[in-house]
């Protein structure tokens, strides 16, 4: 991001929509410039935007954000809002059950079809610990085959540059193919060729920290179990326009926002 990045902020004015607010205040602090706007999405009254006023405000002007309230559907309303806009943060979850369900298919649908970064605080993540910063110490990179991935590993080389985090890359590799020998010695060589790409990667980076991790694992479960063995405090995960059969589907992006214990910040 750049030192005077817009920052769209979709609310459906509920408590767990106060998830936020720590990596607003810890984006704020590492980019003092950025411009943030809170955008209130509401069906109906703009009545029904309630609780929380209060800390609202207190960012709003502490960061000198900018607050928008605009009613209709509330996926219609974020994807044209953000036009012009660097990231959106937005909560994954939102009011009451069935408000929690429906967020939840609104922040899919956004982290799916914007056309800019989306960072997704998940449900994990607890609101009255709003006051609490959060642990950038570690950033993991979930990587594939494709080369958009590399798009992927600079996007979040500029976030640990800006948060002294180290990068945690992770790869899934398939299990060993036995008892052909002959399969297996080109398997290997395959492997140590995706080895030797991403240490060439890592090494234009600079000064930033990295690490590289090579899983036998489904790639959900896989990303998700590293995420909590290095305590990760973001998941970056690249979004594919086309989805081949080794990609990072839409439907593996899903499944870590849905699960991690951390934000996912899904990058085009």
């Amino acid at each position: 991001m750049t030192q005077d990045a817009r920052i769209l902020v979709p609310t459906d004015g509920s408590k767990r929509s106060l998830c936020v607010l720590p990596w607003l205040r810890v984006i704020a602090e590492a980019i003092p410039e950025a411009n943030f706007e809170i955008l209130r999405c509401v069906e109906g009254s703009h009545d029904s935007i309630d609780d929380h006023e209060g800390i609202w405000n207190d960012f709003d002007e502490a960061r000198l954000a900018r607050t928008t309230v605009r009613g209709g559907r509330p996926i219609h309303q974020i994807l044209e809002r953000s036009h012009g806009f660097d990231m959106v943060v937005m909560a994954s979850k939102g009011r009451g059950v069935l408000g929690r369900w429906l967020w939840g298919g609104v922040t899919t649908r956004v982290a799916r079809e914007c056309e800019v970064p989306v960072m997704v605080i998940g449900g994990s993540c607890d609101p009255d610990a709003a006051d609490s910063p959060p642990n950038l110490k570690r950033i993991l990179v979930a990587l594939d085959n494709s080369p958009e991935a590399e798009r992927t590993l600079f996007q979040a080389a500029r976030l640990a540059e800006r948060f002294g985090s180290t990068l945690h890359l992770h790869q899934r590799v398939s299990p060993p193919v036995l008892p052909d020998r002959g399969a297996l010695i080109a398997q290997n060589a395959d492997l140590l060729a995706v080895v030797a790409h991403w240490r060439r990667k890592c090494a234009t980076l600079g000064k930033i920290r990295t690490r590289l991790a090579f899983r036998q694992s489904a790639y959900s479960p896989g990303i998700l179990e590293y995420a909590d063995e290095i305590s990760a405090g973001l998941v970056v995960m690249g979004r594919r326009q086309e989805e081949p059969f080794w990609a990072l589907s839409a439907g593996i992006i899903q499944d870590v926002m849905r699960q991690a214990r951390c934000p996912v910040l899904v990058t085009l």
